[in-house]
Parts: structure tokens; C-alpha cells; sequence
């Protein structure tokens, strides 16, 4: 898992902060958009597939996850 970007942050005021946390949101978004489709989609099911486990761990019921394929040639 990546650093949190946050944890280095230093800043005077609850203002600053939340400037500062407002425009690492928007450049995280940036570069998740940017992303090729197929990094995108195995992002979302190592997602779906943590959620499951989570879920499986809490007794809950849980929907099936997709299976992983090799997308490229």
C-alpha cells in the first residue's frame, strides 16, 4: 500500500489543511482518471475482492466476486 501523501503534510491552520488535502484530492482523481481501462478495472476488482473478504470476515453475506482474467493478448 502507498504512503499517505496526508502524513506529510504541514500547515498552520484547519484552512490550510484542507486546502491542501482538497487539491491532493483532485490530483489523485487526475491521475486515476488517466489511467488505462484494463489498470482500472483490476484496481476494481482487487476492491471488489476486499470488500468480499471483509464481508465474509463480519458473517455477512457477501456478492460473488468476478473472476480474474488476463485481458491482454
Amino acid at each position: 500500500m502507498a504512503a499517505n501523501p496526508l502524513s506529510s503534510l504541514t500547515v498552520a491552520t484547519s484552512a490550510e489543511l484542507a486546502e491542501a488535502v482538497f487539491r491532493q484530492k483532485e490530483q489523485r482523481r487526475q491521475t486515476l482518471a488517466a489511467m488505462p481501462v484494463d489498470e482500472k478495472y483490476q484496481r476494481f476488482l482487487q476492491l471488489q475482492r476486499m470488500v468480499s473478504e471483509t464481508l465474509k470476515a463480519a458473517g455477512r453475506p457477501c456478492p460473488t466476486v468476478w473472476p480474474m482474467t488476463d485481458s491482454k493478448p
